[in-house]
């Protein structure tokens, strides 16, 4: 038996030591006196057993009592730091933590210390829950705590109270303790505030309805699929367009297969990457276009979005845009053809107009034909030149309206491109008497690359206006500046007459085709009114603008704004397109294979003027049996000038089958055709011809491709055949001819229009005589416009010697006669 306080010790053994007494003492009356102080001594000894007992006991109960008091010590500091740390965590846990008993009563609220509306909350420790909160919120706190304690489960609850602060939202988890106050079981409610989360989810919400009712309100179907192929939403349009869904995988719904599509975009969506295309669905007669993108979930996994956009419609106007596009390709082609038979109809006897007008001009000094006869033959050439830019002009338009027009880049020195186009129209301005100058920059560069033929065109159409509108005795300037903007050069071109003006209500309409400022005009001053349309689009082409400044009556000003770029590759030179400066060799053999009579009898007095002949061939079967036939002779030609269009075999047939011979694999062939399309000379130059000359045939076009393909005269320049007849110098024109040399050598070679000038001038003297210094004068101009200052300071030197020697013998050779 184990004694747990001194006092249950001594009861148990006192109760024994009693009857111990109580026993031996009736025995004293009946013992002897000997047997008395036994029995005494025997109760002396059990009474010293038990106190010794009493003793041992008592020291161990002592013992016993100290180690169980510092169990018990050692219990309580557990349970004291064990309650202190419930405390602290209550004391920091945000939520609320309840203990209700069955009946609502509050029996313990721990809360965060650090809240003091939370502090408050300990007021209602002892209360019931009916007392601070409706009936209608009560019962239902109360019907959560009967739940957790008929079923023993934990129970959650959302509930929202209004506090002074405002309505705050709670969710409430119930458990069940062990714990029993007064009998009754008791449940733990934790609270917890959740009112910023419900403030998100109904933002969330709210973001939620709003982009389903976007996607609800698209006109584009919507969709969405995950990595298992089953659909996750579908947007009315899809729904509308394809049907009602009813569980099946997007493969089976949108395309009615059995298994994913073979050309499925959802491995690569997959991957993150967005992808586009068109697709037609089984159940829908209408063509989408679709884009496919990756859609991550909440949950991290990625499902793919479809947006589709019917294009149907679209794709029917496509179509009938392609049907209207091949229509208007076909209308444009026969345009282009009809442009092309017209151009080659008409050009092929302007061709004869043009040759045989500058042949008789070239010989009509020499006739001394009456001036009125000059006269007419002057008005049918330029009547002849203005009905070939007429149809220049055409082609042009059409090729630029028909997008066929291309910039075609090279090295162009730009300062002897002004002098060119200046040189060209200075005479037509002496004809007027017109004052014509030019001003280049300095601080333009050397070499530019740009299109030299549209460029050329450019300036050349505005000079001619200016030049056409401009009354005698009036000036024209050409400039040509540098404009810097923002880092940027520009090469500007300005022309600036004192012509007749553009009224200020027809100066939008003045670059418009066939426009011009006075239906009048053209009735006084000729032009069909292209010129200008045509230098606006070319100017577009090269990436520039076109401005007008002008005053009726007072002139007008064009500029012309380009990028500018530069370039130090060197332009080729051209060959000097002065006919009567060159002569070639009359060893040289030429074919020409012409089919119209009145074409071929011009070639052959133009060659005959330049001291050429030339052999013939009507077709192109002549052709090649004349050039088989000089093979055998072993003399081929040394050109071959062939028409394109022609009866039978024509041009490009004739050309091909020449170069399949390999003898024949060398020999120039120029096209000669009337037919003026860049394509088709491009066609033509492809099927191997080594060049392409339009009608009409000019001098100044025939001159450079002869002095590429033929043999010069190795004796030297040769006074003009056209000089034979001419009368000879006489002694005084001589003098005269001598000082202004004398006047020229004297003029600083930097000073080009003077030179220019001076050199017109001498020209004008020896034109109508028999001279040697006209053609050395010629030369001298190639020199200055070629930029070869070493050149043409060589020949003023040696000509001038020839005229000074030359003066002095004739002076001589008359003082000796007399």
């Amino acid at each position: 038996m184990k004694y747990n306080k001194p006092y249950q010790f001594l009861r148990a053994w006192g109760k024994w030591l009693c009857l111990l007494i109580l026993l031996v003492f009736p025995l004293n009356f009946f013992l002897a006196e000997e047997q008395k102080y036994e029995l005494l001594l025997i109760f002396l000894a059990v009474v010293g057993i038990l106190v010794i007992g009493f003793t041992i006991k008592i020291s161990r109960t002592h013992q016993n009592l100290q180690t169980e008091t510092k169990k018990r010590e050692h219990a309580r500091e557990l349970l004291q730091t064990s309650e202190e740390r419930l405390h602290s965590f209550l004391a920091a846990f945000p939520d609320i933590v309840f203990i209700f008993d069955e009946k609502g009563k509050y029996i313990d609220i721990w809360t965060s210390q650090h809240n003091p509306r939370h502090k408050r909350l300990l007021e209602m420790k002892g209360k019931y829950i009916h007392e601070f909160f409706p009936e209608k919120d009560a019962s239902l706190f109360l019907n959560t705590i009967k739940q957790t304690l008929d079923t023993g489960t934990n129970q959650v609850l959302e509930y929202q109270i209004t506090l002074p602060i405002g309505i705050r939202w709670y969710e409430g988890r119930t458990s069940l303790t062990s714990q029993r106050v007064d009998q009754q079981r008791t449940v733990v409610w934790i609270a917890r505030d959740i009112t910023e989360r419900k403030r998100i989810e109904e933002v969330l919400e709210h973001e939620r309805n709003r982009f389903m009712s976007i996607l609800e309100s698209m006109t584009d179907g919507v969709h969405i699929i995950n990595q298992d192929y089953m659909i996750e939403y579908l947007n009315p349009v899809i729904i509308r367009d394809l049907g009602p869904w009813r569980g099946e995988k997007c493969y089976e719904y949108f395309h009615e297969l059995k298994s994913p599509c073979p050309w499925c975009s959802y491995p690569k969506v997959l991957s993150g990457d967005t992808v586009c295309g068109e697709v037609q669905y089984a159940r829908s007669t209408k063509i989408y276009d679709y884009v496919d993108t990756p859609f991550q979930n909440i949950d991290g996994s990625i499902s793919k979005l479809k947006i589709i956009h019917d294009i149907t419609q679209r794709k029917q106007l496509e179509k009938e845009l392609r049907v209207a596009k091949e229509q208007a390709e076909i209308a444009n082609h026969a345009k282009s053809r009809f442009l092309a038979n017209m151009s080659h109809e008409i050009r092929s006897p302007l061709n004869s107009i043009v040759g045989f007008s500058q042949i008789l001009l070239k010989r009509a000094d020499a006739r001394f034909l009456p001036e009125e006869d000059l006269q007419y033959l002057k008005n049918i050439e330029i009547s002849s030149q203005h009905l070939s830019e007429l149809i220049n002009n055409i082609l042009n338009l059409a090729k630029i309206e028909s997008g066929q027009a291309k910039i075609t880049e090279e090295p162009i020195h730009l300062k002897l491109l002004v002098q060119g186009v200046f040189q060209i129209n200075k005479a037509q301005a002496d004809k007027k008497c017109l004052q014509f100058n030019y001003e280049f920059d300095p601080a333009l560069p050397e070499m530019i690359s740009s299109d030299r033929t549209k460029l050329n065109q450019i300036m050349m159409n505005l000079i001619s206006n200016a030049i056409k509108f401009t009354p005698e005795g009036k000036s024209i300037r050409l400039k040509a500046m540098l404009y810097k903007t923002q880092g940027q050069s520009h090469l500007v071109f300005q022309v600036i007459d004192e012509g007749i003006g553009i009224p200020q209500q027809h100066q939008n309409t003045i670059f418009e085709a066939f426009k011009q400022a006075d239906s009048s005009i053209s009735k006084r001053f000729g032009g069909t009114g292209l010129g200008l349309a045509i230098t606006r689009d070319m100017v577009k082409l090269l990436g520039g603008t076109i401005e007008l400044e002008s005053e009726e009556g007072k002139g007008s000003t064009f500029s012309v704004t380009l990028p500018l770029t530069k370039t130090i590759i060197k332009a080729v030179e051209s060959v000097s397109a002065e006919w009567y400066n060159r002569s070639f060799s009359p060893d040289n053999k030429i074919l020409v294979v012409e089919d119209d009579l009145m074409n071929q009898k011009m070639i052959q007095t133009l060659f005959r003027e330049l001291g050429l002949k030339i052999d013939l061939a009507e077709d192109g079967q002549t052709a090649i049996a004349k050039v088989e036939a000089l093979e055998k002779e072993q003399c081929l030609p040394d050109l071959i000038l062939m028409d394109i269009h022609m009866p039978g075999m024509g041009g490009l047939e004739t050309t091909e089958k020449l170069r399949t011979n390999p003898a024949f694999q060398n020999i120039p062939i120029v096209a000669f055709s009337a037919d003026a399309f860049e394509e088709n000379q491009q066609t033509a130059l492809q099927a191997g011809l080594s060049g392409y000359l339009t009608k009409p045939l000019e001098f100044n076009k025939l001159i450079p491709v002869l002095s590429k393909f033929l043999r010069q005269n190795t004796e030297g320049v040769v006074i003009r055949s056209a000089q034979q007849g001419l009368p000879p110098l006489s002694d005084q024109l001589r003098k005269q001819i001598l000082e202004e040399f004398q006047a020229l050598s004297e003029i600083p070679y930097f000073m080009t229009s003077r030179l220019d000038t001076q050199i017109q001038k001498m020209v004008e003297l020896c034109k109508d005589y028999q001279s040697p210094y006209y053609d050395h004068l010629l030369q001298i101009r190639d020199a200055i416009f070629a930029k070869n200052p070493e050149k043409a300071t060589e020949l003023i030197q040696n000509t001038f010697s020839i005229v000074e020697d030359s003066t002095l013998t004739e002076s001589d050779a008359s003082r000796s006669v007399r």
